[in-house]
């Protein structure tokens, strides 16, 4: 009996310390999981903050309630000239020339969908110089909730070149409309009375006369032709 009991107790010893092992060898593996994801989190951290922080275009994170400047990173205090902390006692209408209301909708629509919403705009700096931004406006997890990320990009350049061509698109219209209606207007109406003293041949007693003057109509209409044909408007392109 007294054998049967130290071998019964001794295998129960054994399944304890089975037990006991498998438990260390689980809590080893999840040890192992967790020490791995929290240097993925680690390292997706430091990945983040090097795309946002390192970022050359100005970049900001605002709450979508109070519209409250979060966080925003170096290109941005370069670029308005506000220092972080100036811009966390901020809301974002402060840097906009526009009223907000006319992108409400589309800051609605990103949080609700978690879409991408662009907007052109005029921004201005801390001295009140003026440019046109381009902003890029998604989602992003902050501090335990959901707020709006913006990226920037000024488009003076492409908005001021977009202009100019537009001004040399009304200057090449007025050419235009000169060339179909007060120059060709008067060359159809030579064209007309040469084709008839052109017919009758009594009339024109010099042929090199009539040579010179039929070569020098011809040319002048297509000289006319050519300048309407440069003329044409050019497109000034759809991105900004």
């Amino acid at each position: 009996m007294l054998v049967i009991v130290i071998i019964h107790l001794l295998s129960g010893l054994q399944n304890t310390i089975d037990h006991e092992e498998n438990l260390l060898c689980a809590l080893r593996t999840e040890l192992e999981v967790k020490t791995s994801r929290n240097l993925y989190l680690s390292d997706s951290e430091g990945h983040y903050k090097s795309l946002f922080f390192k970022n050359p275009s100005p970049m900001w994170i605002f709450d979508a309630v109070s519209l409250r400047f979060l966080q925003v990173n170096d290109a941005a205090v370069i670029k308005y000239g506000y220092s972080a902390e100036q811009f966390t006692e901020m809301t974002i209408d402060q840097i906009r020339v526009e009223p907000l209301n006319l992108i409400a909708e589309g800051l609605a629509k990103t949080m609700s969908t978690e879409t991408v919403f662009v907007s052109v705009a005029l921004h201005r700096k801390k001295n009140g110089e003026q440019f046109y931004a381009k902003a890029k406006c998604s989602t992003i997890p902050f501090q335990g909730k959901q707020a709006l990320l913006v990226i920037a990009h000024d488009i003076s350049t492409q908005i001021a070149h977009s202009s100019a061509i537009e001004a040399q698109n009304v200057k090449l219209r007025k050419i235009a409309y000169m060339q179909s209606h007060t120059v060709r207007a008067p060359l159809a109406k030579i064209k007309g009375l040469w084709s008839l003293l052109a017919s009758d041949k009594e009339m024109i007693s010099d042929p090199d006369l009539f040579n010179h003057m039929q070569t020098s109509i011809e040319e002048l209409d297509t000289v006319i032709r050519g300048i309407t044909k440069d003329s044409e408007v050019v497109p000034a392109g759809n991105e900004v």
